[in-house]
């Protein structure tokens, strides 16, 4: 049997039970990690992941708040707990003025080099009603090296609903 105290067997048995959608098994895995790692950001946010996907929304943002105040220099973080807030089907978790706070934080701290930080803004933006910068944004993310076809596809749906007013929703 693998050693239970296995920080890097829980995190790679959580992560393939994620892959393969089996997510009450990988938040098991996870919850291990974090149990192992409590002050490991990185332990959070995995978790976070997974709780979004079972709809434990107050649960992911509880943990992906954890992971900015961990590391607080880590964009990645700060972008994660803005899509979640700007972007969340649960409106009790759903925070424009937060997310915009947290995404331009993430942008700030990736020098707005980072697509996807660039992107989260766009989203906080809408969902705190600035329809106008979220246009802005989301057409300056589209305009920004690394943006795969698929996810472009997707801005693309995504800024067509902030020109008629209309924040995203995951």
């Amino acid at each position: 049997a693998a050693d239970p105290h296995n920080v890097m067997a829980h995190a790679s048995m959580g992560a393939a039970y994620e892959i393969t959608g089996n997510y009450k098994k990988a938040l098991a895995q996870f919850d291990q990690v974090v149990a192992l790692q409590p002050k490991t950001d990185g332990s959070y946010g995995l978790r976070a992941d997974v709780r979004a996907h079972l709809k434990d929304y107050a649960g992911a943002l509880a943990d992906y708040s954890q992971a900015t105040l961990l590391d607080p220099a880590d964009p990645g973080n700060w972008r994660d707990l803005a899509w979640l807030l700007a972007t969340c089907p649960n409106a009790k978790v759903r925070d424009g003025k937060r997310a915009v706070e947290a995404a331009r934080k993430a942008c700030e701290l990736s020098r707005w080099q980072d697509a996807d930080d660039v992107d989260a803004l766009a989203a906080a933006l809408a969902e705190s009603g600035d329809f106008a910068g979220a246009v802005k944004f989301e057409q300056w993310y589209l305009t920004l090296p690394g943006v795969k076809d698929g996810d472009a596809l997707s801005a693309k749906s995504r800024l067509a609903g902030y020109q008629v007013g209309k924040p995203w929703r995951d």
